[in-house]
């Protein structure tokens, strides 16, 4: 702990720069802590944070004034997915098989990859304006209609 308060673990904490730094094996170089940072993990090759449950949820919320979860980005361990969100609604969602979904929090089973469209401006219901897929290398459109329409590929 130095004068400021600031508490510091793990060696080379001689350079406190936030209220917690942790160093792990070193420090990163002459660089410091940037002035909003309140936590700082410090290595001195590779460092990540962490986060270990049997299930549910891991991630991350950025509050504010009106809302303690504007903001966020989480891992749902259930369904492997990685969901993005902001105002409080889910905006992009990654899934375990490697789709992506803008706007669209499901966009349907494929053996080929798809990046699914949705319209933001109605969150209450996702409103699909179509798909992209790829498969054997082909790029396909598919509208909310189920008619597919090749873009392009070999």
């Amino acid at each position: 702990i130095n004068s400021s308060g600031y508490v510091g673990i793990g060696s080379g904490t001689v350079a406190i720069d936030s209220m917690l730094h942790i160093y792990k094996g070193g420090n990163a170089g002459n660089i410091s802590t940037h002035t909003l940072s309140a936590l700082t993990i410090e290595g001195g090759t590779s460092t990540l944070l962490q986060f270990l449950t049997p299930n549910g949820l891991s991630g991350f919320l950025c509050g504010d004034i009106d809302a303690n979860d504007a903001g966020a980005f989480y891992y749902v361990h259930s369904s492997d997915s990685m969901l993005f969100s902001t105002n409080k609604t889910e905006r992009l969602r990654i899934d375990s098989q490697g789709n992506i979904g803008i706007g669209a929090a499901s966009f349907g089973a494929s053996a080929s990859k798809v990046l699914a469209l949705a319209n933001g401006t109605t969150p209450a219901a996702v409103v699909g304006i179509g798909q992209l897929s790829v498969a054997n290398g082909i790029l396909s459109y598919i509208a909310p209609s189920g008619t597919v329409t090749i873009l392009g590929g070999p």
